[in-house]
């Protein structure tokens, strides 16, 4: 028997609209998600940065699609974005990050 407390967090996060097992986000979706990136700070609601690292994560096998989020990743470090959210670009490339990434993460130091 499932216990209250699962089921509770599966209605919240099936309500907050976030991706779950075997639901990507659509390209529009992680649009917006990229867009609102670069303004996340602490506190912040995470949809957006909960919808990339669900695209990061399923990106394992897809090598046009991950490199695509690399390139974005990329760009986030680039931009006038918040730290919080150069940070958690940080942490994503660290799963997916290639070659590419090195010169935009040195910038970094």
């Amino acid at each position: 028997m499932k216990s209250t407390a699962s089921i509770a967090i599966v209605w919240i996060v099936l309500a907050a609209g976030l991706p779950i097992w075997g639901q990507e986000a659509t390209p529009d979706q992680l649009d917006r998600a990229f867009a609102n990136l670069v303004r996340f700070q602490i506190g912040s609601p995470t949809q957006d940065v909960d919808r990339i690292r669900s695209a990061v994560v399923e990106s394992a096998k897809d090598g046009p699609r991950r490199a695509d989020l690399e390139t974005r990743l990329i760009q986030v470090l680039g931009s006038q974005a918040t730290w919080e959210a150069k940070d958690f670009a940080c942490r994503q490339l660290l799963v997916i990050g290639t070659d590419a990434s090195v010169p935009a993460l040195a910038g970094l130091l």
